[in-house]
């Protein structure tokens, strides 16, 4: 836009179409220079004007641009807020199923133990059943033999006891024929 001439432009016309031919070359010359320098100021403005659109539109552009560059780095910083969110989804996760593979672990372990205190518990019953098992049988055999042993003593000191009776009967007897005989001799 341009601004309106000046005041004393137009009274410099003004002044110079009242006055004579010299005044009217005069004249001339100055409404040439008066011309000039309203192109000049015309010129000036429209400078003014197209670095002032320039400046409007540098300013838009900068703007643009920095808002493109706001929101790539809002991208990027969501990005990698949706990594970070990822990896920790992902470390979670294995921390979950390290968690859950210790605790199989821990369960099959004690499982496992527990089987084997089972077996060695019924193999030490199985052990002590059998130990107590031969012991019985070894205190059978012992009594059996204590036994038959008693009762060759008692057989032995019976037949011992039946060969001296005997033995008493027979010397008793004896005694009686060696009396009689020596009766029937003195007699």
């Amino acid at each position: 836009m341009r601004p309106p001439l000046s005041s004393d432009m137009g009274a410099r016309s003004a002044s110079l179409t009242s006055g004579t031919e010299a005044e009217l070359l005069g004249a001339a010359e100055v409404d040439s220079h008066v011309a000039t320098e309203t192109l000049s100021a015309h010129a000036l403005i429209d400078t003014q004007e197209k670095l002032q659109a320039y400046m409007h539109e540098r300013l838009k552009a900068l703007e643009t641009q920095l808002q493109v560059e706001q929101q790539r780095q809002r991208d990027r910083v969501d990005e990698d807020l949706h990594k970070m969110r990822q990896q920790l989804a992902a470390a979670t996760e294995e921390q979950r199923q390290q968690h859950q593979s210790m605790s199989a672990l821990v369960r099959e372990t004690f499982e496992e133990m527990r089987k084997q205190l089972a077996d060695a518990l019924q193999r030490l019953s199985q052990e002590s059943d059998h130990a107590l098992r031969q012991s019985e049988a070894h205190n059978r055999v012992a009594l059996e033999k204590l036994r038959d042993e008693m009762l060759q003593s008692l057989l032995e000191r019976d037949r011992t006891t039946v060969k001296r009776q005997m033995l008493g009967e027979l010397l008793i007897t004896l005694g009686k024929k060696l009396r009689a005989a020596a009766k029937d001799q003195d007699a």
